[in-house]
Order: C-alpha cells, then structure tokens, then sequence
C-alpha cells in the first residue's frame, strides 16, 4: 500500500511535461509497430494465401501492444501486465521456432534435429515461469519490500535468452 508521500509524488511525476513526453513517444512507437506489424500480416497472407499461425501470432502481438496502451493509461494490475509480457515473449519465442523449424528444404531436417533441445528446455522455462507465478513469494504481486516481482525478471530472462540464442544461429548461419 503506498503511503501518502508516493501518493503526492505520483500524482506530481503524472502531470508533468517528461511524463506527457514519454506517453507521446510509447504510443508512437507502438502505433509505428503495430502498422509494420500489421503491413508484415497482410504482406503474408498475400504470399500465402491465408491467415495461418504465424499471422495469427504476430496478430496476439499487436493486440498486446495496444494492451499495454490502455494499461498504462487505465487501472495498473500487475498480474495483467505479467501474463501480457509473458504471452509476449511466448509469441515471439513461437515465432522463432515456426521460422527454423519448418524449413520446406532438405536442411530443415537437420535444422530441426540440432535445435530439438533448445526448444524443449525453452518450453520447460517458460512452464517454469508460469508455475512460479502461482507462488506468493515468486509471483507477479508487488509488496512493500518487493516492487518487482521475480517472476517478470524471470520472463525478462526468457526473452534475452531467446534474442541471444537467435543471433548465436545467426551467426553460425543456422549450421548450414
């Protein structure tokens, strides 16, 4: 429970010109992915010919992003903004292995068998996340000596991990 001084600060920190900054600039870059993302939906379902999977995923990331808009303007929960990040991250980690594991080439294959337990133990650590996130001490809830809980470092590391592991395949060229 915040005592009445982070009340006041609050109060000060939301009306001022760097916080108004602040809102212009997220909702831009928001507006600004959320048109790539949508171009890169419609660019997709040209190649295609239909709405398959990914589009779908890459539409659940849009509808995040705008989540996260009425989120910081609306009533702050943060068991909301804990699923919203990990569902995000799950996406993102889904759309790589869309990418690398269905290759309609020969390699594909391959690519699949050397990635298998990459994939596995991802899934495993995000299992692991939502497990944590039922606990009262590791779960999504703020307390007065705790403000960040652990498991949002912990989504947090999932993502970093999974951008780290995309430019290490990278730059092997995918071991092709």
């Amino acid at each position: 429970m915040a005592n009445e001084w982070q009340i006041e600060r609050n109060a000060e920190i939301e009306g001022s010109w760097v916080n108004v900054l602040k809102m212009v600039f997220i909702c831009s870059k928001i507006a600004l992915i959320a048109s790539l993302l949508t171009l890169a939906i419609i660019l997709r379902i040209k190649k295609k010919g239909t709405f398959d999977g990914a589009s779908f995923m890459i539409f659940v990331d849009i509808c995040i992003m705008v989540g996260l808009i009425f989120f910081e303007f609306g009533q702050k929960f943060i068991f909301a903004f804990f699923i919203m990040i990990l569902v995000s991250n799950y996406v993102n980690f889904m759309c790589f292995t869309l990418m690398l594991r269905n290759l309609p080439t020969p390699e594909g294959k391959f690519l699949k068998d050397k990635t298998r337990w990459y994939f596995i133990g991802m899934h495993v650590l995000y299992a692991a996340c939502i497990g944590m996130s039922f606990t009262k001490t590791l779960g999504p809830f703020c307390k007065s000596d705790m403000l960040y809980p652990p498991v949002l470092s912990m989504a947090q590391c999932l993502f970093i991990l999974n951008a780290i592991t995309h430019i290490v395949f990278h730059k092997k060229d995918y071991w092709l």
